[in-house]
């Protein structure tokens, strides 16, 4: 199943068209879900012909309240830094384009952090998110007809949970704005962990 699903395979019955897949990993000490996020990043990144690096590959949106995004994603030169937005909640965020990760971030199609315990947390990680999505969509549609799909990666629920003024309530209009963005768009995923 993890092969179908990192290759886009896990397809929605018939009758739910316009339906974005949606996985959901379980985080915790015993099974972490770190290398089951990197796997599915780094497969939506590989070039489609394992021979080239310069065939089509596909878009990442990372929305992270958890996890620094350097972490999750592959080693530099291995993908095309632009088909990557970053949506930046997690705690290093204010301190990521004076660390050695905010070179790497620097090169992507767009960073944003967010302040996630600021007042307008939940609005404006919406937009931040939302936007994302919208703009990686749009670069999809652009693209060739035989590019791969478009993955958006939510780190942790359950950190959004706790940062969000809201609470459990807030993650999922989070999560739901996402899957919003995503409907209707062909190829497109959502992976979404909890702790």
């Amino acid at each position: 199943m993890l092969d179908a699903a990192l290759h886009n395979r896990l397809q929605p019955l018939a009758a739910s068209t316009g339906h974005a897949p949606l996985v959901v990993l379980s985080d915790s000490l015993v099974q972490p879900s770190l290398a089951a996020q990197r796997a599915f990043i780094h497969s939506a990144l590989a070039p489609a012909s394992p021979s080239s690096t310069t065939a089509a590959q596909g878009s990442v949106v990372l929305v992270c309240a958890e996890q620094q995004p350097h972490r999750l994603l592959p080693r530099q030169g291995s993908y095309d830094p632009h088909r990557v937005r970053v949506v930046d909640g997690s705690l290093a965020a204010p301190f990521a384009s004076t660390s050695t990760s905010g070179s790497r971030l620097a090169a992507c199609a767009s960073y944003t952090p967010v302040d996630l315990s600021a007042s307008s947390d939940l609005a404006d990680l919406v937009a931040a998110a939302t936007s994302a999505i919208a703009a990686a969509a749009a670069q999809h549609a652009a693209d060739a007809a035989d590019a791969p799909g478009l993955l958006v990666v939510l780190d942790s629920a359950n950190a959004l949970a706790d940062e969000l003024d809201g609470g459990v309530s807030d993650a999922l209009r989070v999560v739901k704005a996402c899957l919003g963005a995503l409907k209707g768009k062909k190829g497109a995923s959502c992976e979404l962990s909890f702790d």
